[in-house]
């Protein structure tokens, strides 16, 4: 297992070098490790070596293809496919591998919510599949446990529109979140839910959606990857002039030397809603 993980801890800490590293000694050891395959998945979709990314996906399918990671791999792909613009082919993945058959678990629900909102940020009406998805995750949705998960639910339920569920939800964790959790809550979780409820209503002005440095994100869990969704909300903020300079901020933080390779992408578009 330590040879598997030992990627995930560099990459998270923005060794993309030693993280690429271990990840291809792990899957040169087993190919079918998909903790390493994963690893790397995130180390080209931080560098912004989109193409690559792609292609090594694409190649190492059978290996991963029928793993409890399965879906999450295939939101890795659909997210190198939106550094492109390539909308369609990111949807095409949305209503095939990652939702084509429904689940109830959390770690595919959270991918499903971040996808769609991606997509909705960027113009595409995700407005049916956002009202099916709202509707599983209000069914697996108990009382406050992980507000990284809730976090996503917002987002299901402020695409489909579902103001009541969202303030339950948001009234839920208030009032019930308890130890660890209500920690978090306090330090950055209730933030985003409260913020991101605003933006899918249209109220852009909350600090934790479009400023990357008013909260403190990496409290509610997840990866830089699956957090970078607070910058996507910054960029749809500024509209066409401003997604270019915070694309080569990100990339020189995260990979000093990558260059501009994420600055080609285009300016998000559309309403969360």
């Amino acid at each position: 297992m330590s040879r598997a993980c030992t990627p995930s801890a560099w990459k998270e800490n923005g060794d993309y070098a030693q993280a690429e590293l271990f990840a291809r000694a792990a899957l040169h050891h087993n190919p079918r490790d998909v903790w390493a395959n994963h690893a790397l998945a995130h180390v080209f979709e931080m560098e912004g070596r989109i193409d690559e990314g792609i292609r090594f996906l694409a190649e190492s399918v059978p290996q991963w293809s029928s793993s409890f990671f399965a879906v999450h791999t295939w939101w890795h792909q659909a997210l190198y496919h939106l550094e492109r613009a390539e909308c369609d082919a990111a949807l095409a993945l949305y209503d095939g591998p990652i939702r084509g058959v429904r689940s109830l678990e959390w770690v595919n629900l959270v991918d499903a919510a971040s996808l769609l909102w991606r997509l909705s940020l960027r113009g595409v009406d995700v407005h049916d599949r956002s009202v099916t998805l709202a509707a599983d995750m209000a069914e697996a949705i108990d009382a406050p446990t992980y507000i990284f998960n809730d976090w996503h639910a917002v987002m299901a339920f402020g695409l489909a529109g579902r103001v009541d569920l969202d303030e339950h939800l948001l009234s839920e964790n208030r009032r019930l979140a308890v130890g660890t959790n209500r920690a978090v809550a306090g330090r950055a979780g209730m933030a985003l839910l409260e913020g991101f409820s605003s933006f899918a209503a249209g109220r852009f002005n909350r600090p934790s959606t479009c400023d990357r440095r008013a909260v403190r994100r990496h409290a509610v869990g997840g990866s830089n990857a699956q957090r970078d969704v607070v910058d996507l909300n910054a960029d749809r903020r500024r509209g066409p002039g401003g997604e270019h300079g915070l694309a080569r901020q990100l990339v020189a933080e995260r990979a000093p030397g990558a260059g501009n390779c994420r600055g080609t992408r285009p300016a998000l578009a559309g309403n969360a809603s």
